[in-house]
């Protein structure tokens, strides 16, 4: 195959190679086909580059999608599969924007840049969670059993103070019973210690009545201590419950921050994750890599000069139009009628 001079540019002569990737990627780009053959290789080449960087994008969002759902979070395929077009269509319609761009000012090109980085780190974070899932699984464990230490240790703090305050109680309502108990026997001996009568009379009775006293006031401190220790425990469950129910489910800002406690603990698991993220942020800046480091084609720049063109016939029309305006408003009345009656009759004749 080459290519021969026509009316129409230069025509390549035989089979185009890929003609049908050709009008997929052409249709991508947004590109006349048509005119896109009259170019020679370097626009094409382009225009298929652009197209295959669209679309592997895509496809690598997609899948990358599809992974974490049914790997990372469990998901059901279909539903990981229904989030992978999701999330791959938001990615393909900004790169698309990105491409066809035509603006080349400088806070366009920033504007450009910084959404196809934005897209790309978080495109590396997730194919990082992806292939290092094992590693970020065990590091969610290591957290969890510190944050149920800790929270276990704060609920403990919360009741710490009360727990105290009501085993002192208990400690001292059993030594007053205990007391009351040895002033009891003692006096129903006829002991020294009291009133020197054996058995059961009036004093006895009294001390009796002292140590029944403080026998109730010793079974409600030991209530309000078994409540208050009902009620820590109980607390404790629950924190961890909640964190078991977070620990079977971690959100994705969980695992990122696992993914980082782990790269802490490693020097070469930090250079192994650089080139990893590294190599796939590179590979979604491709469309943009490909856009402004190709350089301009000859399509491009006849695309560019079509428009110059189309500018310039508007803003002609538009001068015709005022010029008009403006002498048919120097025009009298009479004149406007007698113009008007010679158009019409020029339409009688045509």
């Amino acid at each position: 195959a080459g290519l021969q001079r026509l009316p129409g540019g230069f025509q390549p002569v035989g089979p185009i190679p890929h003609g049908v990737m050709l009008k997929f990627f052409a249709l991508l780009t947004n590109s006349r086909l048509e005119r896109l053959r009259a170019h020679g290789p370097a626009s094409i080449n382009k225009v298929a580059a652009m197209g295959m960087a669209l679309t592997g994008v895509t496809i690598f969002w997609f899948v990358n999608v599809f992974l974490i759902g049914t790997n990372v979070f469990r998901s059901a395929p279909w539903q990981a599969a229904l989030a992978g077009f999701f999330v791959a269509g938001i990615v393909f319609t900004v790169d698309r924007i990105i491409v066809l761009g035509r603006g080349n000012g400088p806070i366009v090109i920033i504007m450009r840049v910084l959404f196809s980085l934005i897209i790309a780190i978080l495109g590396g974070v997730c194919m990082d969670l992806v292939i290092l899932k094992e590693e970020v699984d065990l590091e969610l464990r290591v957290l969890h059993d510190r944050e149920v230490t800790e929270a276990l240790d704060r609920v403990a703090g919360h009741h710490a103070e009360r727990l105290g305050q009501a085993r002192a109680t208990v400690v001292e309502a059993a030594a007053q019973v205990q007391e009351a108990e040895a002033m009891y026997v003692e006096e129903i001996n006829g002991g020294p210690a009291g009133s020197g009568r054996y058995g059961v009379g009036e004093v006895a009775r009294e001390k009796l009545e002292l140590l029944n006293r403080r026998r109730l006031l010793l079974e409600q401190a030991q209530a309000s201590l078994t409540r208050l220790e009902e009620e820590a425990r109980l607390a404790e469950l629950t924190e961890r419950a909640q964190l078991e129910r977070m620990q079977a489910r971690p959100t994705l800002f969980k695992r990122i921050e696992a993914l980082h406690s782990y790269l802490g603990k490693d020097l070469m698991a930090v250079f192994g994750w650089v080139l990893l993220t590294f190599g796939a942020i590179l590979f979604e800046l491709f469309p943009l890599l490909i856009k402004y480091g190709k350089g301009r084609t000859s399509y491009e720049a006849e695309v560019e000069a079509v428009d110059r063109l189309k500018q310039a016939q508007v803003a002609a029309l538009l001068a015709r139009q005022e010029q008009l305006l403006r002498e048919d408003a120097r025009l009298s009345l009479d004149e406007r009628r007698a113009l008007h009656t010679l158009k019409e009759v020029a339409k009688g004749y045509a």
